[in-house]
């Protein structure tokens, strides 16, 4: 076992946040249909028509609620070609020194918390985030240490697999159970629209500004478990145009694209100032 020692971030990086280029969500709507990703602080949130990044980059979250809450990963790689806004640092690791798997992983590990500035708008400036000790062992132990966890992660994304499948036979069963009973004759059916409410519109950008919300878009929703998981945290200013619906605890969204897919879900927890996708039929009973 090599020795380890500790260095700052700004050490074992390239640092490319001055080539960094926001694009306002009005000029991206006219690139509806774009084929390059456009990342934020907590990852894709549109497609645009050209890049300014190409290659295996590290992400991480500049400002967001997402730095304390770790709803999802504040450090995520992005590779191929692809954009990114002024909401996320990007790095490239030194290769003599370490490497962008390394660094996904120790960010994944530890608590950034005295490093954030801001309570309303949590941020992770560039000067903090240089500043972070990184722990390094030499690049070979490195390589073991991340193909260890790449291992288990697999073993555990195939446990998981399982675990979806049992579910799935599961539904089928109480799908037939219920279809049995609501399936007779001796109930009487009614349009959807005599049941429920429709949801509010609000336009993220006038009404948030700078401040974040939860934004529910179809990705959001396990099509398997009938569940919202993982809801991104966007500033008011980088909502795409498409986050207009305005929904709550209790109130179901089912999506109209590709409704084959039975994207559908119950907003079951509170969430900060949650928008849904125009793409989704979203209704309060």
């Amino acid at each position: 076992m090599g020795k380890w020692e500790e260095v700052k971030f700004e050490e074992v990086v390239d640092n490319f946040d001055g080539k960094r280029i926001p694009i306002k969500a009005s000029e991206r709507k006219n690139s509806e249909g774009g084929k390059y990703p456009y990342y934020g602080a907590s990852g894709i949130i549109d497609y645009v028509d050209d890049f300014i990044f190409e290659g295996e980059h590290l992400l991480i979250s500049e400002d967001g609620a997402n730095l304390l809450a770790r709803v999802y990963p504040i450090a995520f790689k992005a590779n191929g070609k692809f954009w990114v806004n002024n909401h996320a640092h990007i790095v490239k690791a030194k290769k003599e020194k370490t490497t962008n798997d390394y660094l996904e992983y120790y960010f994944s590990s530890i608590n950034i918390s005295d490093y954030v500035t801001g309570s309303a708008q949590p941020k992770l400036n560039q000067k903090k985030l240089n500043s972070i000790k990184i722990p390094l062992p030499p690049l070979s132990e490195q390589k073991n240490i991340v193909a260890k966890l790449d291992s288990l992660f697999t073993k555990i994304d195939q446990a998981m697999s399982l675990l979806e499948e049992n579910i799935v036979h599961t539904q089928a069963l109480i799908g037939s159970v219920l279809d049995k009973e609501f399936g007779s004759s001796k109930h009487k059916s009614k349009p959807i629209k005599e049941l429920v409410l429709k949801t509010k519109t609000l336009n993220p950008k006038i009404e948030f500004s700078n401040n974040p919300f939860t934004y529910i878009d179809i990705s959001s929703v396990n099509n398997k478990h009938f569940q919202i998981e993982s809801p991104k945290t966007l500033l008011g200013n980088e909502a795409p145009s498409r986050a207009r619906k305005v929904v709550e605890k209790g109130d179901i969204v089912f999506a109209t694209t590709r409704p084959n897919l039975k994207n559908i879900a119950i907003v079951s927890e509170v969430y900060n100032k949650p928008i849904a996708s125009t793409g989704f039929l979203s209704f309060k009973n």
